[in-house]
This record gives C-alpha cells, sequence and structure tokens, in this order.
C-alpha cells in the first residue's frame, strides 16, 4: 500500500481547479527521450516523482508533484 500526503492532495486539488476555472488542461510532463516534455493531457499525479535517473544516476528525486499522460 502506499500512502499519499493529504497536502499534497490538497495542492493537486487547488492547481485542478483553478486550471479549470482558466479554461485549460495540465499538461504530461514526461519527458521524452529527444527531449522535451509530452504535453499531452495529464491522467495521473505522481506525489514523489522519484523515477530511474540517466547517466550515472540511480534514481532522480523531484522536488514537487509531477503530471503523467497515459500511454507515457
Amino acid at each position: 500500500m502506499q500512502y499519499v500526503d493529504l497536502d499534497i492532495v490538497l495542492h493537486a486539488a487547488a492547481i485542478l481547479a483553478a486550471v479549470e476555472e482558466a479554461g485549460q488542461n495540465i499538461g504530461c510532463e514526461y519527458e521524452q527521450s529527444e527531449g522535451g516534455l509530452c504535453g499531452r493531457p495529464a491522467a495521473y499525479l505522481v506525489p514523489d516523482a522519484t523515477r530511474a535517473g540517466g547517466e550515472r544516476r540511480e534514481h532522480d528525486q523531484r522536488s514537487r508533484t509531477q503530471w503523467y499522460g497515459r500511454g507515457a
């Protein structure tokens, strides 16, 4: 079982509400191998954003949550 801090949930909800109110969407933040971000609409929130790193790094720890789309 994975636990998610409720502060992260509240923060994400506030972001979603503001973006929806502005008539926009949150883009997928998956970094593509050729560079740049995916940009498709996000479908998932990754609270700790820990992922396998490249170039001699075991993990790449982000200091914020990340938004990912389907198939990213």
